[in-house]
């Protein structure tokens, strides 16, 4: 079995791992899936294996979901931007270049009817695109992207929920709080966890 679907670790031992077991195929892949047994070649790419396989068990969207998780200095990621970061898995390129120009509107969303003209699709084309590849609507996707980015921001910075509902989309806190619990089942005020409770206008 290991002959046939190989295994992969740490490139700084690879070598020395192919010469103490010469039956095991060595791989220089970031991870190596097996029915029974997967390996990894470090700590991050462990995140990656998981979220793979949270991919291949429940779909592109729980896993996009899941690593957002993972995200911990909120302001630098903003700083740096994300684009098709968002997107768990490669994505088609039409995908990837639509979930681009959702993550550069974030602050000021599109209607979906201009998202679509923008990227040279029918609305229907663009929910079809979406539910093939994310198992979700645009809007859905769109939404979720938004939230995900707020609770980032609410767990990761001291900008209130004022500030954070900006420059999440929302006019104002009160409509992020219920889209934000609408979406989780919990208050956005949980993401900031023992931060300091802030004066949320």
């Amino acid at each position: 079995y290991w002959m046939i679907r190989g295994a992969t670790i740490h490139w700084a031992v690879l070598a020395e791992f192919a010469e103490a077991f010469p039956q095991v195929q060595p791989s220089d892949a970031r991870f190596v899936r097996g029915r029974r047994v997967s390996t990894c070649g470090g700590a991050s790419t462990a995140l990656e294996l998981m979220l793979a396989i949270i991919s291949e068990q429940f779909g592109p969207a729980d896993a996009f979901l899941v690593s957002t998780m993972f995200v911990h200095d909120a302001e630098r990621q903003q700083r740096s931007g994300r684009g098709a970061n968002w997107l768990v898995g490669k994505g088609t390129a039409r995908l990837r270049e639509i979930v681009n120009l959702m993550v550069e509107t974030i602050e000021t969303p599109l209607p979906l009817e201009e998202l679509a003209r923008r990227a040279g699709l029918t609305r229907r084309t663009l929910n079809r695109l979406f539910q093939a590849e994310l198992a979700m609507s645009p809007g859905r996707y769109y939404q979720l992207m938004r939230l995900t980015h707020a609770r980032e921001l609410a767990s990761g910075t001291d900008y209130d929920l004022g500030e954070i509902a900006l420059r999440c989309g929302y006019a104002n806190a009160s409509a992020l709080s219920r889209a934000f619990r609408l979406a989780f089942g919990h208050p956005i005020r949980k993401a900031r966890g023992s931060r300091p409770r802030q004066r949320e206008s």
